[in-house]
């Protein structure tokens, strides 16, 4: 139940910082506003985990340490810059659920590189994911070309 409770108030976090970039879009760039949140994040995360436990650093393999390189740079910088750009386009509403469709992601890399074999709950709940993002998008498509409030003709 803890793991549940820890989930949710995740769910709340990540929803927030999408609030909170459509809130510093409207007064920095993607780029910088990228930036600062990879290097406060870097300080937020790297400061507590040297001072909880350094000697962990130290028994990293070598292959180990690359792969998290590479999900470093992926993740923080590139994703999070996607991810920034999406919410300044298209706001935090629509693109936070597309964002959701990361099991899906993970799902099928799961599949390719690492031989899982994901149980039929996981398939259905992976199917719901495609659906809801399908209709997002095509919510969008369907909307009029003309705005009806001062809202849509700023975007």
């Amino acid at each position: 139940m803890e793991g549940v409770a820890f989930a949710l108030l995740a769910a709340v976090g990540f929803a927030s910082s999408a609030i909170f970039t459509r809130l510093a879009g409207r007064g920095i760039g993607v780029p910088t506003g990228t930036a600062l949140s990879v290097i406060a994040s870097l300080a937020l995360a790297l400061i507590p985990a040297l001072l909880l436990d350094l000697s962990a650093f130290a028994r990293i393999s070598i292959a180990g340490f690359l792969w998290i390189v590479l999900l470093a740079f992926i993740n923080y910088p590139l994703a999070r810059m996607l991810n920034f750009f999406a919410i300044s386009r298209i706001g935090a509403a629509r693109a936070s659920p597309l964002f959701s469709s990361s099991p899906l992601w993970a799902t099928l890399l799961a599949i390719i590189f690492l031989g899982e074999r994901p149980h039929w709950v996981v398939v259905i709940g992976t199917l719901c994911i495609v659906a809801g993002a399908i209709i997002i998008v095509a919510e969008r498509r369907e909307r009029t070309s003309i705005p009806t409030t001062p809202a849509e003709t700023r975007r």
